[in-house]
């Protein structure tokens, strides 16, 4: 079950000539976003402050539709081979989440978030250069799903053909994994770390043997 929905293109020719002006048309069940939004499938893209720390504010990316979802979850058991009988297993753990979206987009469709997809050419154009740039910048996204929310996902993948058949669309498949990050603790052990190169080790200075040592000198050569 996709969210797409069909509409026929409407195209009129332009005062330019070979140019030809698509008109946007926008599904009458979109004019109410806060019942429909909940059914649909999305990637929010976390928004940061000036020092880089995430903020509560999100940018949520809506598509014409999602033709197909494939949801990947795994759980990988650990093996060790015996000397006798089969593998003998002591352990398990669970392996980043994987999801694959079949997207489209249609020029002919006003945009589900007004003034977005807005930034290029046309709408497909600047979905897709909208998808790289999230790609690039490496950022943790959620994406909501019909069957289940993922968090710190990143775009792995994103492939798009392009022919006749989206010449004023885009079609694309969209690759995400999960990834799993861990804090590292850190302890200082000096204020001034020990640098062996540059401390002062001093000059050794010899000094004469008093009597107790000479006392002891024929027993460490081994005399009388």
């Amino acid at each position: 079950m996709s969210d797409w929905n069909a509409f026929s293109l409407s195209i009129t020719p332009s005062s330019q000539g070979s140019l030809y002006f698509v008109t946007s048309l926008r599904p009458q069940q979109w004019s109410d976003q806060s019942d429909t939004v909940f059914a649909r499938t999305f990637i929010s893209e976390p928004v940061y402050d000036e020092d880089g720390q995430p903020t509560t504010n999100t940018v949520d990316y809506f598509f014409d539709a999602v033709i197909r979802a494939e949801h990947t979850q795994s759980l990988r058991v650990t093996e060790h081979p015996v000397q006798t009988g089969a593998c003998i297993v002591d352990h398990a753990y669970q392996m980043p989440a994987r999801l694959t979206l079949e997207i489209g987009m249609s020029d002919a469709m006003d945009t589900f978030m007004n003034g977005q997809f807005s930034g290029d050419i046309t709408k497909s154009v600047s979905a897709y250069q909208t998808l790289l740039d999230i790609q690039s910048s490496k950022k943790p996204l959620q994406v909501v799903t019909r069957l289940n929310v993922y968090d710190n996902m990143v775009i792995e993948h994103i492939h798009a053909a392009d022919d006749f058949k989206t010449l004023y669309g885009l079609r694309a498949m969209v690759s995400l994994r999960q990834i799993i990050t861990a804090q590292v603790s850190t302890e200082t052990v000096s204020v001034r770390p020990q640098a062996s190169g540059q401390s002062n080790s001093g000059v050794a200075q010899p000094t004469s043997p008093t009597g107790s040592a000479l006392s002891k000198l024929p027993d460490l050569l081994g005399t009388n």
